[in-house]
Protein backbone atom coordinates (compact mmCIF):
# COMPACT_ATOMS: atom_id res chain seq x y z
CA UNK A 1 0.00 0.00 0.00
CA UNK A 2 1.41 3.37 -0.99
CA UNK A 3 1.88 5.71 1.97
CA UNK A 4 -0.34 8.76 1.82
CA UNK A 5 1.09 12.25 2.20
CA UNK A 6 0.22 14.43 5.18
CA UNK A 7 -1.88 16.63 2.88
CA UNK A 8 -3.93 13.62 1.74
CA UNK A 9 -4.50 12.45 5.32
CA UNK A 10 -5.44 15.89 6.57
CA UNK A 11 -9.05 16.80 7.27
CA UNK A 12 -8.20 20.06 5.50
CA UNK A 13 -6.41 19.29 2.23
CA UNK A 14 -3.90 21.64 0.70
CA UNK A 15 -4.71 23.95 -0.86
CA UNK A 16 -8.25 24.92 0.05
CA UNK A 17 -10.55 26.35 -2.58
CA UNK A 18 -10.01 30.04 -1.85
CA UNK A 19 -10.09 33.24 -3.88
CA UNK A 20 -9.80 36.96 -3.42
CA UNK A 21 -13.17 38.67 -3.89
CA UNK A 22 -12.68 42.39 -3.51
CA UNK A 23 -11.36 45.26 -1.43
CA UNK A 24 -13.64 47.70 0.33
CA UNK A 25 -13.43 50.83 2.43
CA UNK A 26 -16.50 50.21 4.61
CA UNK A 27 -19.25 47.71 5.40
CA UNK A 28 -21.42 49.27 2.70
CA UNK A 29 -19.07 47.88 0.04
CA UNK A 30 -18.64 44.42 1.58
CA UNK A 31 -19.87 41.20 -0.08
CA UNK A 32 -23.46 40.14 0.64
CA UNK A 33 -23.83 38.64 4.16
CA UNK A 34 -24.73 35.18 2.91
CA UNK A 35 -21.89 33.17 4.49
CA UNK A 36 -20.29 33.00 7.96
CA UNK A 37 -17.57 35.61 8.14
CA UNK A 38 -14.26 35.41 9.98
CA UNK A 39 -12.56 38.75 10.52
CA UNK A 40 -8.80 38.87 11.12
CA UNK A 41 -7.33 41.83 12.92
CA UNK A 42 -4.12 42.63 14.75
CA UNK A 43 -1.11 44.89 14.82
CA UNK A 44 0.26 45.88 11.45
CA UNK A 45 3.24 43.50 11.71
CA UNK A 46 1.58 40.50 13.31
CA UNK A 47 1.27 38.45 10.11
CA UNK A 48 -2.44 38.46 9.22
CA UNK A 49 -1.84 37.93 5.51
CA UNK A 50 0.66 35.18 6.21
CA UNK A 51 -1.88 33.41 8.42
CA UNK A 52 -4.56 33.61 5.72
CA UNK A 53 -2.13 32.07 3.24
CA UNK A 54 -1.15 29.39 5.75
CA UNK A 55 -4.73 28.40 6.59
CA UNK A 56 -5.78 28.16 2.94
CA UNK A 57 -2.51 26.64 1.74
CA UNK A 58 -2.20 29.33 -0.92
CA UNK A 59 1.05 31.27 -0.67
CA UNK A 60 -0.09 34.25 -2.69
CA UNK A 61 -3.76 34.54 -1.77
CA UNK A 62 -3.24 37.53 0.53
CA UNK A 63 -0.48 39.99 -0.27
CA UNK A 64 2.26 40.20 2.36
CA UNK A 65 4.44 43.25 2.74
CA UNK A 66 7.66 44.08 4.58
CA UNK A 67 6.26 47.56 5.20
CA UNK A 68 4.06 47.61 8.33
CA UNK A 69 0.89 49.64 8.01
CA UNK A 70 0.75 49.42 4.22
CA UNK A 71 -2.72 47.83 4.03
CA UNK A 72 -5.44 50.48 4.07
CA UNK A 73 -8.43 48.56 2.69
CA UNK A 74 -10.64 45.76 3.98
CA UNK A 75 -9.84 42.69 1.89
CA UNK A 76 -12.41 39.95 1.37
CA UNK A 77 -11.78 36.31 0.48
CA UNK A 78 -14.12 33.39 -0.16
CA UNK A 79 -13.01 30.03 1.26
CA UNK A 80 -14.39 26.66 0.15
CA UNK A 81 -17.47 28.48 -1.18
CA UNK A 82 -18.85 28.54 2.38
CA UNK A 83 -16.90 31.10 4.44
CA UNK A 84 -15.64 34.65 4.14
CA UNK A 85 -12.18 35.52 5.45
CA UNK A 86 -11.83 39.26 5.97
CA UNK A 87 -8.47 40.97 6.48
CA UNK A 88 -8.84 44.41 8.03
CA UNK A 89 -6.06 47.06 8.18
CA UNK A 90 -3.58 46.59 10.99
CA UNK A 91 -3.42 48.87 14.00
CA UNK A 92 -0.60 50.10 16.21
CA UNK A 93 1.60 51.33 13.37
CA UNK A 94 4.06 53.78 14.94
CA UNK A 95 3.85 56.32 12.10
CA UNK A 96 0.08 56.54 12.26
CA UNK A 97 -1.15 59.73 13.90
CA UNK A 98 -3.78 59.94 16.63
CA UNK A 99 -6.52 60.97 14.19
CA UNK A 100 -5.66 58.09 11.89
CA UNK A 101 -5.79 55.61 14.79
CA UNK A 102 -9.13 56.98 15.94
CA UNK A 103 -10.49 56.76 12.39
CA UNK A 104 -9.31 53.13 12.18
CA UNK A 105 -11.16 52.26 15.38
CA UNK A 106 -14.31 54.02 14.21
CA UNK A 107 -14.29 52.22 10.84
CA UNK A 108 -13.61 48.87 12.50
CA UNK A 109 -16.43 49.30 15.00
CA UNK A 110 -18.83 50.26 12.23
CA UNK A 111 -17.81 47.28 10.10
CA UNK A 112 -18.20 44.74 12.90
CA UNK A 113 -21.50 46.24 14.06
CA UNK A 114 -23.08 46.14 10.58
CA UNK A 115 -22.09 42.63 9.47
CA UNK A 116 -25.01 40.34 10.42
CA UNK A 117 -23.07 37.31 9.16
CA UNK A 118 -20.13 37.91 11.50
CA UNK A 119 -19.30 34.49 12.96
CA UNK A 120 -16.00 35.27 14.66
CA UNK A 121 -13.42 38.00 15.20
CA UNK A 122 -9.87 36.63 15.30
CA UNK A 123 -7.41 38.86 17.11
CA UNK A 124 -3.83 37.96 16.20
CA UNK A 125 -1.09 38.68 18.73
CA UNK A 126 2.65 37.96 18.52
CA UNK A 127 3.16 35.72 21.55
CA UNK A 128 6.91 36.37 21.61
CA UNK A 129 6.55 40.00 22.74
CA UNK A 130 4.97 41.46 25.92
CA UNK A 131 1.40 42.74 25.78
CA UNK A 132 1.13 45.97 23.86
CA UNK A 133 -1.21 48.75 24.96
CA UNK A 134 -2.95 48.73 21.59
CA UNK A 135 -3.62 44.97 21.83
CA UNK A 136 -5.13 45.31 25.29
CA UNK A 137 -7.30 48.24 24.19
CA UNK A 138 -8.69 46.23 21.25
CA UNK A 139 -9.37 43.23 23.49
CA UNK A 140 -11.24 45.36 26.00
CA UNK A 141 -13.26 46.88 23.18
CA UNK A 142 -14.13 43.43 21.82
CA UNK A 143 -15.15 42.20 25.26
CA UNK A 144 -17.41 45.20 25.79
CA UNK A 145 -18.95 44.78 22.34
CA UNK A 146 -20.28 41.32 23.10
CA UNK A 147 -19.06 40.05 19.73
CA UNK A 148 -17.71 36.49 19.42
CA UNK A 149 -13.93 36.59 19.35
CA UNK A 150 -10.84 34.47 19.91
CA UNK A 151 -7.19 35.20 20.50
CA UNK A 152 -4.72 33.63 18.07
CA UNK A 153 -1.10 33.59 19.17
CA UNK A 154 1.22 33.84 16.18
CA UNK A 155 4.97 33.33 15.79
CA UNK A 156 5.04 30.60 18.43
CA UNK A 157 8.24 29.31 16.83
CA UNK A 158 10.05 32.32 18.31
CA UNK A 159 9.60 30.92 21.82
CA UNK A 160 12.20 28.57 23.29
CA UNK A 161 10.71 25.08 23.29
CA UNK A 162 11.67 24.56 26.93
CA UNK A 163 9.69 27.57 28.14
CA UNK A 164 6.97 28.04 25.51
CA UNK A 165 4.14 26.65 27.64
CA UNK A 166 5.21 28.71 30.66
CA UNK A 167 5.32 31.92 28.59
CA UNK A 168 1.86 31.28 27.13
CA UNK A 169 0.41 30.61 30.58
CA UNK A 170 2.02 33.77 31.90
CA UNK A 171 0.51 35.82 29.06
CA UNK A 172 -2.94 34.44 29.85
CA UNK A 173 -2.58 35.09 33.57
CA UNK A 174 -1.67 38.70 32.80
CA UNK A 175 -4.85 39.05 30.76
CA UNK A 176 -6.86 38.44 33.92
CA UNK A 177 -5.90 41.93 35.07
CA UNK A 178 -7.45 43.55 32.00
CA UNK A 179 -10.38 41.36 30.97
CA UNK A 180 -13.35 39.96 32.85
CA UNK A 181 -13.03 36.68 30.98
CA UNK A 182 -10.00 35.23 29.21
CA UNK A 183 -11.03 34.33 25.63
CA UNK A 184 -10.55 31.09 23.76
CA UNK A 185 -6.90 30.95 22.69
CA UNK A 186 -5.49 29.23 19.58
CA UNK A 187 -1.81 29.05 18.65
CA UNK A 188 -0.10 28.73 15.29
CA UNK A 189 3.40 28.60 13.92
CA UNK A 190 3.68 29.11 10.20
CA UNK A 191 7.38 28.25 10.23
CA UNK A 192 6.73 24.91 11.96
CA UNK A 193 3.44 24.41 10.10
CA UNK A 194 1.54 23.79 13.33
CA UNK A 195 -1.94 24.79 14.47
CA UNK A 196 -3.60 24.90 11.04
CA UNK A 197 -6.06 22.05 11.53
CA UNK A 198 -6.93 23.16 15.07
CA UNK A 199 -7.86 26.63 13.83
CA UNK A 200 -9.85 25.32 10.86
CA UNK A 201 -11.67 22.79 13.03
CA UNK A 202 -12.65 25.60 15.39
CA UNK A 203 -13.83 27.71 12.46
CA UNK A 204 -15.94 24.80 11.22
CA UNK A 205 -17.59 24.37 14.62
CA UNK A 206 -18.19 28.11 14.88
CA UNK A 207 -19.68 28.30 11.38
CA UNK A 208 -22.01 25.39 12.07
CA UNK A 209 -23.15 27.01 15.31
CA UNK A 210 -23.75 30.31 13.49
CA UNK A 211 -25.77 28.63 10.74
CA UNK A 212 -27.95 26.67 13.16
CA UNK A 213 -28.24 29.47 15.70
CA UNK A 214 -26.58 27.42 18.44
CA UNK A 215 -24.49 29.06 21.14
CA UNK A 216 -20.76 28.54 21.01
CA UNK A 217 -18.26 28.10 23.83
CA UNK A 218 -16.97 31.66 23.39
Amino acid sequence: MVAQSRAQLSRWPLPLDARFLKSSLSYTEAPPPDKPEFVFLGRSNVGKSSLLNFLTGRKHLAHTSARPGKTRTINHFEVSQKWYFTDVPGYGYARAGQKEREAWQSHLNAYLRHRPNLALVCLLVDVSVPWQRSDLAVMQNLEQSGLPWVLIFTKCDKLPRSSARHIVQKRLQELGHFLEKVPVVLSVSILEKSGRETVLDFFQQTAEAWITGRETCL
